[in-house]
């Protein structure tokens, strides 16, 4: 007999169900910089909303981080409150519209731009709301079908984005009524094309980049009147943007769910002038199960947590998490898919870390929320965690499992008692299913205790799972987890058993 580690891993699943299959949900893979542990790799429990605040009817439309005050703005259903602490909603006025909002603040001004043809100016020390009546603003707004798409700021000035063209405010601040709210009836640049709109204009790393359907461009302010910028030579990335929520900024750079002109949608990471691919195969055939109404309303989001930075995608079946940090330590994509409880996707539709919290907002009406690890459960539900291994084998030979044994947190439980009909998530179990004809069908091993309050000598073994003609796959699955992580899985194997 020999004992076996089998390595723990992310999100990679490929169609045919012959192939390697790993899968995790509400885990992430974590990576141990130095050696030590129990294991270089292990899963650790993904953030759950463990507190919502509710803040009225209508769902969240997007919301900003005033770095100056580490206060928050957000639009929840038709509403704009402000919040400069936790519990605590001033509302400031109505907002038109169904869509989501893009913001931009230039520290005395916020613009809210809903998609269409009004918008919003915000005094950020009175707190005096504003519909921008401007007739330059209204001309551009009316120019194009879909009005204005977004806004952004850079270089001191607010630039906004239509389907065909770019268009500035005046710099900030060129009067002390100005603040910027005033425009130039000439600064703008009719820059796209009907075949090759635009989606949206983001500022990273102080550049302005001008996301359309099938190419991202960069622009750099060369000064110029009455529109100052100009694209820069060379950085076109041949990969548009599928959905005007779909692009995030994480780690000095940015993602995207995308495509070229003769290419399938999949997510990418920007580089300088290049698009990498970060999707992988399961991930690339999930999306093109989507119909182009379906992708065009995919959100992403991105947050750090303890060192970690993830982004994720929030399609209409499902939720993907891209582990940036893990990936680069490894050198592959590593990824794992949320779920809130009893359902297949996740609740969040955006994320600001702000006032000592990563706050969320949610599809759910009126939820505020806020991200934690310590999370058990959303809602009043647990969360289930999940994650599967890959194949298992003896090089073609038949072997028999006399043991399976789960390195995890123990002692996870809330009570010291032991009674059997305690609440689950007093008695936190996993269980273990299995499978030995290459994932068709899958075998019950039954469930076992993780351990009470303070029982950490509790340990989470599994056994007689019997002979395996070739080779074997393992689910684990805890709806009542708890706090638990997962550090290493051994199993005792016999060679040579006929």
């Amino acid at each position: 007999m020999q004992t076996v580690n089998v390595p723990l891993g992310g999100l990679y699943e490929e169609g045919d169900t012959s192939l390697i299959q790993k899968m995790s949900t509400n885990l992430s893979q974590s990576i141990l910089e130095l050696p030590g542990g129990l294991s270089q790799v292990s899963l650790r429990r993904t953030p759950g909303i463990e507190a919502s605040l509710d803040i009225g009817s209508g769902v969240g439309r997007g919301f900003i981080k005033v770095k100056s005050t580490d206060s928050i703005y957000l639009v929840n259903g038709n509403q704009l409150f402000f919040m400069n602490s936790l519990n605590t909603f001033t509302l400031l006025g109505d907002i038109a519209g169904a869509g989501r909002c893009t913001f931009a603040e230039n520290g005395v001004t916020m613009v809210i731009q809903p998609p269409g043809l009004t918008g919003y100016f915000l005094d950020l020390t009175t707190h005096e709301l504003n519909i921008i009546t401007d007739a330059t603003y209204l001309e551009n707004a009316s120019r194009f079908p879909g009005g204005i798409l977004s806004v952004s700021f850079a270089d001191a000035r607010f630039i906004y984005a239509s389907a065909r063209e770019l268009f500035v405010g005046s710099p900030h601040p060129t009067t002390a009524l100005d603040l910027g709210r005033a425009f130039d009836p000439l600064a703008f640049e009719d820059v796209f094309s009907a075949s090759d709109p635009l989606v949206r204009v983001m500022r990273v790393k102080d550049e302005l980049v001008a996301f359309s359907t099938e190419s991202i461009d960069k622009f750099s302010n060369v000064g110029t009147t009455p529109f100052p910028y100009r694209r820069v030579p060379g950085a076109t990335i041949n990969k548009g943007l599928r959905s005007r929520f779909s692009v995030i900024l994480i780690e000095e750079t940015f993602m995207w769910l995308g495509n070229g002109p003769f290419d399938n949608t999949a997510i990418y990471a920007g580089g300088s002038g290049t698009a990498i691919k970060i999707s992988n195969k399961a991930i690339d055939s999930a999306i093109q199960s989507y119909s182009i109404e379906e992708l065009s309303a995919v959100v992403a989001y991105s947050w750090g947590q303890d060192g970690d930075f993830f982004a994720a995608w929030s399609f209409p079946n499902e939720t993907f998490v891209y582990n940036s940090t893990a990936s680069k330590m490894s050198g592959q994509n590593i990824w794992h898919r949320i779920e809130s409880p009893g359902r297949t996707v996740s609740i969040i539709s955006d994320v600001v870390s702000s006032l000592g919290n990563t706050l969320v907002q949610t599809t759910e009406n009126g939820i505020l929320g806020i991200l934690s690890r310590s999370a058990t459960q959303e809602f009043g539900v647990s969360i289930k965690r999940e994650f599967s291994t890959d194949y298992v084998y003896n090089e073609s030979n038949v072997f028999l499992i006399s043991r399976v044994e789960l390195a995890a947190s123990r002692g996870t439980g809330v009570s010291r008692k032991l009674p059997l009909d305690a609440d689950p998530q007093e008695r936190p179990v996993m269980a273990l299913t299995f499978s030995i004809d290459g994932g068709n069908t899958y075998k019950d091993a039954g469930t076992v205790s993780m351990g009470n309050f303070e029982e950490y000598l509790k340990r989470i073994q599994f056994y007689r799972i019997g002979r395996v003609p070739y080779s074997i796959l393992f689910n684990f699955r805890s709806d009542e987890m708890g706090v638990a992580d997962i550090q290493r899985l051994d199993i005792d194997i016999t060679p040579g058993i006929t």
